[in-house]
């Protein structure tokens, strides 16, 4: 994920969101598909987001 295609400078800002949205358990990084994931019925309001 990043702002602009190929502009690795807003990488680590992507790695903390993401990091910080895996710790509080909002979303899963599923290593199979290697996708992270928003589960159904999850406490997490994606319409309101």
């Amino acid at each position: 994920m990043c702002d602009t295609v190929g502009d690795e400078r807003t990488l680590p800002s992507w790695e903390l969101a993401i990091d910080t949205l895996l710790q509080k358990n909002l979303i899963t990084h599923r290593r199979q598909l290697d996708e992270l994931r928003i589960w159904q019925g999850s406490d997490f309001n994606v319409d309101g987001e």
